[in-house]
This record gives structure tokens, sequence and C-alpha cells, in this order.
């Protein structure tokens, strides 16, 4: 073993052991190189195989890389921007989580390892995701819920269950319910006379009510 109290300079250090390092206060250990291009690196390996902790000096945004097998696995770089999977995007006085895939980015969110929901952008698409028979999507403003879809893919607007009152609940099956102790809708035509609402069967219009001279009601069929 090796011993030192003070200060050790050495040209390499090589040992089959364990090497223990034991001090007071915020001990340091520092691997300096002289060169500002240069980029030092901690390795540790098992036969072959590898990781790297490296500094990237020589680079602009100055990244600490995460390496397997010299393949860069994490960067996060001096502004505090992440990259998985490859180089974090950087943008003006935003910090940054990028991820990275060769078919797609993902975000998985678990509870007690159980699979909640995903966030992930494929080619052509970006998609969120809550997993389960049981898990529904709520969006939350000012620490109150105020939408969410629920496992039958309605979206309800101002309610927690399909049909709530004073809420609006959008069918997948293509219905629209509004339920309130009021007034349950508007449509306001700006500007010229004409049709307010437009009736269809099969795509094809049917009818229509409108507005005539201003402030006529019409009701009109094809």
């Amino acid at each position: 073993g090796i011993d030192v109290t003070g200060t050790a300079v050495t040209d390499g250090l090589t040992s089959s052991g364990n090497i223990f390092l034991d001090g007071s206060g915020n001990p340091v250990i520092t691997n300096k190189t002289s060169g500002a291009g240069n980029n030092p690196i901690f390795r540790l390996q098992a036969d072959t195989n590898k990781w790297d902790l490296q500094g990237t000096f020589s680079n602009t945004n100055d990244e600490l890389l995460f390496m397997y097998n010299s393949s860069t696995k994490m960067a996060i770089d001096k502004n505090g921007n992440v990259g998985i999977g490859g180089t974090p995007n950087s943008y003006s006085n935003v910090t940054t989580l990028t991820i990275n895939g060769t078919n797609q980015g993902r975000l998985d969110c678990e509870y007690g390892g159980t699979l909640g929901g995903s966030f992930l952008a494929v080619s052509g698409e970006t998609q969120i995701k809550a997993s389960g028979s049981s898990q529904v999507m709520t969006f939350e403003v000012n620490n109150a819920e105020r939408a969410r879809i629920d496992t039958s893919g309605f979206a309800i607007f101002g309610g927690t269950a399909q049909g709530s009152q004073n809420a609006l609940t959008i069918s997948q099956a293509g219905y629209v319910q509004a339920r309130v102790t009021g007034t349950a809708g508007y449509f306001d035509r700006l500007g010229s006379d004409g049709s307010i609402i437009e009736l269809r069967k099969a795509g094809s219009a049917i009818g229509s009510i409108g507005v005539l001279n201003s402030n006529n009601l019409t009701i009109t069929g094809s």
C-alpha cells in the first residue's frame, strides 16, 4: 500500500488492490491537464467494457460526457443543459433536457415501479400517453383540475366525470354535451348576416340556423 500524509506527485499510479482516500473537511480528487483544450477522463472498466466520465474542454460548451465503450450516453454542458442519447439543445436563458433516440425520444414516469405515463417524440408526431386501463389524463391550473381525458376517451372540461354539471363533455363518439344551470351554449357570428349553425347529414348540409337583417332569426332547410 501507499500511505501519503502530505502531497504526492507522480507520473502514474497503478494499484492491484484498493485505493482509499481519507481526510477531514472537504477532500478533493483532481484530474488536471495542462492543456486548455485537452479532455481529461475518469474510467471504470471491467474486462473490455468501460464507462468514461470525460470533460470536453476542447468544445465550445465544455460538456461533461458519460460514455460507455466510447459512445456518449449523456452530456451536461456548462450552462446546465442535459442531453440523454445526444447533445443537449441550447437556448438563451433556458435550461433544457433533451432526450434523443434512434427511433424515438421517450420520457417514462412511474409510481412504485408501475408505468403511469409517457411523453415521446417519433417521426411525424408527438405523443402523450396515460398507460393502463384505469389511468386518466388530467390537466391542472393553479393547483386545481380544469380538464381531463378519461379511459373511455371522453374529454371533460370543468368537471371530473362524463356529463358533470357545470362542465363540458366531448364524446369520442362525436357528440358534445354542455350541462349547466344557466345558458348552455353561445354561437356568435360576427359581421354580416348568414348562417350561425349549419346542420349536416352524412357530411352534406341539410339546413342552418342563422341571422337575417342584422337581428332576425332564420331556420332554413336545404
